[in-house]
């Protein structure tokens, strides 16, 4: 497991840089920010992305479902949360009355790694609406299903297997089997098991959008090398070449992320 999965610290920093260096800007292409819009992250884990906004003097809001990031998330940010200009929640955000709780509507929210973890995406995606201002956008950032590791398999615990790009895309039950006689324990198993059954394409996330009431695709990049590789591995940040980002489903297996913006 390479240092940024296990370093917490590192990786932190590096959620805040990219945020900073890409996300925020990329946002910014449709909608200028101004200090005090409201912002929440889905899915914030320690809240590294929101630090980025935070020091732009955003109002920001943090959910996740993981209580042991929520608390490490405080611990971290604990003079945001003081002032009043933070808060993190372990909730579910679309249960019912969590977002009045949470002071919705917002003129930002964020998913960054995060919709390619939720189940039932078409469902999901159409209920953002619902948290968002008049003139509010919704970021999503991630890798597509079939990009070379886009099954997280990187946290695989063999050394080896972890390194194979594209093995997440065996069928389930040999990648399982795999991964059971690498030595792989079931809990990490699992977890990777209901990771094939949530990865999303391209193609579907868009048609996910498209079928959303009152929800349109406003900008979107596509990436070569993903803007956090420059901070993991030192690779430029690459957008994906015309021909390739123009060809459906071709173009999943070698688009390392992707950006889109939401309204």
């Amino acid at each position: 497991m390479r240092k940024f999965h296990k370093d917490r610290n590192y990786y932190y920093d590096m959620q805040r840089e990219v945020t900073s260096q890409h996300i925020i800007p990329f946002i910014e292409k449709v909608r200028p920010l101004k200090p005090g819009d409201k912002v929440i992250e889905i899915g914030c884990g320690e809240a590294g992305v929101l630090e980025a906004f935070l020091s732009r003097g955003h109002q920001c809001t943090g959910v996740d479902l993981a209580e042991g990031k929520i608390e490490l998330g405080r611990s971290r940010q604990s003079n945001f949360i003081e002032s009043g200009q933070l808060r993190l929640e372990c909730a579910d955000v679309l249960a019912p009355g969590v977002k009045e709780s949470l002071g919705a509507p917002f003129d930002v929210i964020v998913l960054k790694d995060v919709i390619e973890h939720i189940p039932d995406q078409e469902s999901f995606i159409p209920q953002l609406k619902s948290l968002l201002s008049s003139d509010g956008v919704i970021f999503f950032g991630f890798p597509p299903w079939q990009m070379p590791f886009g099954g997280h398999q990187q946290m695989i615990t063999n050394k080896f297997l972890s390194r194979v790009p594209y093995i997440h895309l065996l069928p389930l039950k040999v990648y399982m089997w795999l991964l059971k006689m690498s030595g792989e324990k079931e809990k990490k198993r699992n977890s990777l098991a209901f990771h094939v059954k949530t990865g999303i394409s391209i193609e579907r996330f868009e048609k996910c959008v498209r079928l959303a009431p009152d929800l349109d695709l406003a900008h979107k990049t596509h990436f070569l090398f993903n803007p956090i590789y420059s901070l993991k591995f030192g690779l430029p940040t690459l957008t994906q070449l015309p021909i390739l980002r123009s060809i459906p489903w071709l173009r999943n297996f070698f688009t390392t992320c992707v950006y889109y913006l939401v309204k």
